[in-house]
């Protein structure tokens, strides 16, 4: 009796090994974006993956000197900032340029709209 029942599982368990082999593959799991030059996409391919090309992004850091100077300008901005790190004044910096107020007093609620809106607009002018 238990010959037979290890018998039957087995068999079932070759069975749907055998089935799940003739499947269809399956969708990526999640995407990944790979920089060519540091990393061969190919070695990404096959787990699950879908790989797709690294692209550039705009938010770049400005220089500390630049910043601190633009900063510099909006009245009441450095009293607020002043605690703040190096990477937190980047990314205001940064976030200032690519995001709505809205959206920036929302991450910045601790800064007053009025002066994210003069950051926003400074930043804007220095563009042109």
């Amino acid at each position: 009796m238990k010959v037979s029942c290890f018998l039957i599982l087995g068999v079932l368990f070759w069975a749907s090994q055998a089935s799940s082999d003739e499947q269809p593959a399956q969708q990526p799991t999640f995407t990944i974006a790979v920089d060519p030059q540091l990393s061969s996409p190919q070695a990404f391919e096959g787990l699950g993956t879908a790989v797709v090309p690294l692209r550039k992004t705009e938010g770049v850091a400005p220089r500390k000197d630049e910043r601190d100077r633009l900063f510099a300008t909006i009245r009441g901005l450095n009293k607020i900032i002043s605690p703040w790190d190096a990477l937190d004044k980047d990314l205001l910096y940064i976030r200032a340029q690519h995001r709505g107020l809205d959206q920036l007093s929302a991450t910045y609620p601790q800064v007053p709209k009025s002066i994210l809106a003069a950051l926003q607009k400074a930043l804007e002018e220095k563009r042109q």
